[in-house]
């Protein structure tokens, strides 16, 4: 129901951010076929609701609307709803309504971390920020696996920021790469990481923005997703002669454990991202830091080609 100067009128409520006439929020009077148009999901504020059943929704095109439920729950369906189109399309870490803030969300905002933004965006959100100055870092989810998120801290001497894998593990608790040492909460783990004695060095942490436009923005028109290739597609795309790949299409994922290691050489899981929003699992084979004799990594560099 909605409120109009004291009198009680019974409407319908449309959700749709593409409609082409009204898109975002509109309702329609009981007996009239005529839509009246709320705002756009970009145009909301905030929602506020009350345990009456009274949901007040504020906009930036005009002033606050309150509608009048007769259930709670479907209340709470639509200001899901609208929050829902609102962080998927316009701010992923911003809840449009404090009284129904989303737990998850909650959480990641106390640890600092990202949602499954992938490693391209928080690769480039470093050198974007900070021109992937040593000690900086971003801690995501995992954007595969619900339990794992991602360590990514610019190190020195290199272009490109090395990613370390946390895992929530069964029972309890959280695990940093390949450590068996479990640590009770993300925090304590952080503080470890954050220590002199760490294998990490961890000045500066970029937390997330509700500025950010990250691939989690599905429901916006410019959608910067990639997808896995299929086996035809991979066969495709594969070049037949030598080429060239930009180091900022790979991704290293040095928190795995590794596949293979040789005397001068170790070989990690990772994740070439094509231009075409296309992703292959790759294997990639890394010298080792200690290594320093020239000719056998030439004669090996020979090898490969």
């Amino acid at each position: 129901f909605v409120d109009e100067g004291g009198t009680i009128r019974g409407i319908n409520i449309h959700v749709n951010p593409y409609d082409k006439e009204f898109p975002g929020v509109k309702f329609l009077y009981d007996g009239h076929t005529d839509w009246i148009h709320i705002c756009s999901i970009e145009d909301l504020c905030f929602i506020t609701v009350r345990s009456d059943g009274t949901m007040e929704i504020a906009r930036k095109t005009g002033i606050p609307i309150y509608f009048k439920f007769l259930s709670i729950l479907s209340m709470f369906s639509l200001v899901s709803l609208l929050d829902g189109y609102y962080r998927l399309g316009v701010k992923w870490t911003f809840s449009l309504s404090k009284d129904l803030p989303t737990p998850s969300l909650e959480r990641l905002h106390a640890i600092k971390c990202h949602g499954p933004v992938g490693g391209e965006f928080s690769y480039s959100k470093l050198e974007k920020i900070r021109s992937n100055k040593p000690g900086c870092y971003i801690l995501r989810e995992s954007e595969l696996e619900y339990d794992q998120y991602y360590l990514d801290v610019c190190v020195e001497n290199s272009t490109k920021p090395t990613t370390y894998k946390i895992e929530r593990r069964i029972g309890g608790g959280f695990s940093f790469g390949t450590e068996e040492k479990r640590y009770s909460t993300m925090q304590e783990l952080m503080a470890m990481l954050k220590s002199p004695e760490s294998p990490v060095k961890l000045v500066e942490c970029l937390p997330p923005s509700e500025y950010d436009v990250s691939p989690l923005l599905l429901c916006r028109l410019e959608k910067e997703n990639f997808d896995a290739a299929d086996d035809d597609e991979v066969s495709q795309m594969l070049p037949c002669v030598t080429h060239f790949i930009d180091p900022k299409e790979l991704q290293l994922f040095k928190g795995h454990t590794k596949e293979h290691q040789g005397r001068i050489s170790v070989v990690y899981r990772g994740v070439w991202r094509r231009k075409k929003k296309k992703k292959i699992d790759i294997a990639l084979k890394v010298f080792k830091s200690d290594h320093h004799k020239v000719e056998e990594q030439l004669e090996l560099l020979g090898q490969w080609a």
